[in-house]
């Protein structure tokens, strides 16, 4: 697990790392979590034709996403809100946006009960 998936779990948040793209949009699709942190940069699929799936499904349109990536250029920035991310965060994270992602409004969304979902309190 990367040091973003341990801060975001000392946050309080349950964690589900993947290797690839291909098994992100399976686990994804199978498990429907309540926020999606998405590296652009992912073997397999890239993050903005996963931003783009995810965003096409009915069932994950409104998922929270929030790209932490190390791309960091102007451009990246504005076609990952374009295909949809709700947040984009570069990597590496200042300490201060670096306790997780609390603050950021996509994971108070996710925080949220929505209709038909249960809220799932981390364990």
């Amino acid at each position: 697990m990367t040091s973003s998936g341990y801060n975001l779990e000392r946050a309080g948040f349950r964690v589900t790392a993947v290797a690839d793209g291909e098994e992100g949009l399976r686990r994804l699709f199978a498990s429907r979590p309540d926020l999606l942190v998405l590296d652009l940069m992912l073997p397999g699929r890239n993050g903005l034709e996963i931003l783009r799936e995810v965003r096409d499904e009915p069932a994950t349109r409104d998922l929270p996403i929030i790209v932490l990536t190390a791309r960091s250029a102007e451009m990246d920035k504005l076609l990952g809100f374009e295909h949809g991310a709700d947040d984009y965060l570069t990597k590496p994270l200042q300490p201060a946006r670096a306790g997780g992602a609390r603050a950021s409004p996509a994971a108070a969304r996710a925080a949220q009960p929505r209709r038909g979902r249960r809220s799932r309190p981390a364990s």
